[in-house]
């Protein structure tokens, strides 16, 4: 028998494995571009990565500085169909925002319970519509200076007392001081008197036809700190910085300030607190922070998506709040303020007044300012000054002013009116000429001011420096005693172009020029020519662009230039179509240029000491500023260079 063999076993070979691959990502199906303030900016890009995982939407937030600088490019931006599908702004904006229809409604469903009342009521336009998602709230607190005053006083009448007790021991110089702007910083007096500044529909809508500048409480709060102002226990002048110092330094017991103001106090040392209410049960204006949609992004509904579900969160909320001391429109973070300050502000704003959101309310600024200024400093009663600015108010409503073009400015009260900044002060009303341009001509006393542009004679519409929207103030030149204006215009700017173009204009475009030709005659010889030359005119009579170039009051001032600048005569020659060549150059000797602009410095020479600077400095580039103190003497000659690569001695 034959022995059975096995059959040979083959080995188990192992599959080859398939190496996972990663899934590329995809593309993001949109764009969610937010414009911020610096600081909410930061918050908001941290929640790019979980936007983008929840919705595969990249989020885009841009930092446009502080809150108040987004309204001027939301005016450009949004009505030429760009800009960003979400803005931060303030609810006071509505009233232009609505009625130019660059917002569109929110709706936040479920969460509006989650919301302090108040806040959502400043959001809400007078068609009922919510526009906005609030982070947070501000109104001004009652300080007062616990060293002075162990316990705050509960009527205004008692705060004059307690200031003239302390004055007559000589431990402050006044009572209470009032900051800047007298209307918003001492709204708690006039609402404390039954002062209001618009009344209110049955639905609870602004009325712009009912004004209470002139009503009787008014009128009578007014009246109150005219006479605190004439008793010496206020100061005459509304300035923050005033207000501010006097309370830091222990000379005022009392002052109304905003949570803005924390730091400075608390940095100052003072002892103080805030109380949970205002005297008389006074009323502050109330001002919303929050996030508004732009009506005319391709993601509406989107950016309520991320508001409500990414914004609308305690945990977001919450670092709004720490960041941005200001309380918060969330109930939940506000219950938790641990800050006394700010928990004393909300409760002593907790009946604020929203500040009227209405176009309208851009007529009310100025004049309301203007009279109480005007009554506290003694020119005018109260009842004169607050009937003018009431009737003002109405005027501007009426659109009385419409088409007024107008400089309001620091200079006003010195030329006819009122006060300053009245951007309806006919005293500064601009006349417009048969050539459409717009004319103010006044005597402005010895001193340096400020202006802006206003239209129709309130700020609604008014331009700043350089044109801009909204933009800060343009300066008026420094005057001596003589009235003689001392100021530089920046070279390339907005105004030095215009004061280029229009003194081109005024010359009859009269301009430099290379030195005029001389008149020149050949006499042929024997394989020769002989070239006889008279003198150049430029070098007999002179330039006349010399003339502008010349006088230091001139935009096209030059101190380079010079009236009869021959320095040599050259002699070309050219044969057909090829280059000029040079025969003969006949240069003035030991004659020289200075130089006071920096035209001949080389990119590598060092301005500071006129001498030539190691390999690699750039002492100076094209178009760079010339040190005042710089001037260079050097020969002329045809190799002189300027910075601008040129060469002198060159044909023309």
């Amino acid at each position: 028998m034959e022995e059975p063999t096995e059959e040979p076993m083959e080995e188990p070979t192992e599959e080859p494995m398939e190496e996972p691959t990663e899934e590329p990502m995809a593309e993001p199906e949109a764009t969610l571009r937010i414009w911020a303030d610096d600081t909410r900016t930061p918050i908001l890009q941290d929640l790019a990565d979980e936007f983008l995982a929840a919705y595969n939407v990249e989020l885009i937030v841009e930092d446009l500085g502080v809150v108040q600088d987004i309204r001027s490019q939301v005016l450009i931006a949004v009505p030429a169909g760009e800009g960003p599908d979400i803005y931060i702004g303030v609810h006071d904006w509505l009233g232009a925002l609505v009625e130019s229809g660059l917002v569109a409604p929110i709706d936040l469903g479920d969460k509006r319970g989650e919301f302090v009342e108040s806040t959502l009521e400043a959001f809400t336009y007078t068609d009922g519509n919510l526009y906005g998602l609030p982070y947070a709230s501000e109104n001004l607190g009652f300080f007062y200076n616990t060293e002075l005053v162990p316990e705050p006083p509960t009527t205004w009448d008692e705060v004059l007392e307690i200031g003239r007790t302390l004055q007559d021991e000589g431990q402050v110089e006044y009572a209470i001081a009032v900051s800047t702007g007298p209307l918003y910083n001492a709204l708690p007096i006039q609402t404390a008197f039954g002062g209001y500044i618009f009344g209110v529909d049955e639905n609870g809508a602004w009325n712009p036809d009912d004004v209470g500048l002139d009503s009787e409480g008014e009128i009578a709060a007014v009246a109150w700190m005219a006479a605190a102002v004439e008793e010496g226990l206020m100061p005459e002048t509304f300035d923050y910085e005033t207000a501010h110092s006097l309370f830091e330094t222990g000379q005022i017991p009392f002052l109304m300030a905003g949570p803005w103001a924390l730091d400075r106090i608390r940095a100052s040392g003072i002892p103080y607190a805030v109380a949970p209410f205002f005297p008389d049960e006074g009323a502050p204006f109330l001002g919303v922070q929050g996030f508004m949609i732009n009506p005319f992004s391709e993601n509406v509904l989107l950016a309520q998506a991320f508001l409500t579900e990414f914004v609308a969160t305690e945990e977001l909320m919450q670092l709004f709040y720490e960041t941005g001391n200001r309380p918060s429109a969330l109930l939940s973070v506000l219950e938790t303020t641990d800050d006394p300050d700010l928990k004393a502000m909300g409760q002593a704003g907790a009946n604020a007044m929203p500040m009227p959101n209405i176009p309208e309310m851009g007529s009310v600024w100025s004049a309301a300012d203007n009279g109480i200024t005007l009554a506290v400093t003694g020119e005018q009663t109260a009842e004169e000054a607050m009937t003018d600015a009431a009737n003002q108010v109405r005027d501007l409503i009426r659109g009385a002013l419409a088409g007024m073009v107008n400089l309001p400015g620091s200079y006003q009260d010195q030329v006819g009116c009122g006060a300053a900044w009245d951007p309806a002060c006919e005293a500064t009303a601009m006349e417009e000429g048969d050539d459409g341009k717009f004319t103010l001509t006044v005597d402005i006393p010895a001193g340096e001011w400020e202006f802006k542009v206003a239209l129709d004679g309130d700020w609604t519409t008014n331009y700043g420096s350089d044109g801009a929207l909204d933009g800060p103030e343009n300066k008026l030149p420094v005057f001596d005693e003589n009235g003689t204006p001392y100021f530089s215009v920046v070279q390339g700017s907005l105004l030095g172009k215009a004061l280029v173009a229009q003194t081109i204009f005024d010359n009859k475009f009269l301009l430099g020029f290379a030195p005029v030709q001389p008149n020149f005659y050949l006499v042929p010889g024997n394989n020769q020519v002989t070239v006889l030359w008279d003198r150049s005119i430029t070098e007999e009579v002179g330039d006349p662009f010399f003339a502008v170039a010349g006088d230091s009051t001139s935009a096209l001032y030059n101190p380079n230039y010079r009236s009869n600048d021959v320095e040599a005569y050259a002699i070309w020659r050219n044969a057909g179509q090829t280059a000029p060549e040079l025969v003969a150059f006949f240069d003035y000797a030991n004659t020289t240029y200075t130089d006071v602009t920096c035209e001949t410095v080389l990119p590598d020479e060092d301005l500071h000491d006129n001498s030539s600077a190691p390999t690699g400095t750039i002492g100076y580039v094209a178009g760079e500023e010339c040190p005042e103190d710089f001037s260079k003497g050097q020969s002329i000659d045809q190799n002189m260079y300027f910075n601008n690569g040129s060469i002198g001695g060159g044909p023309g």
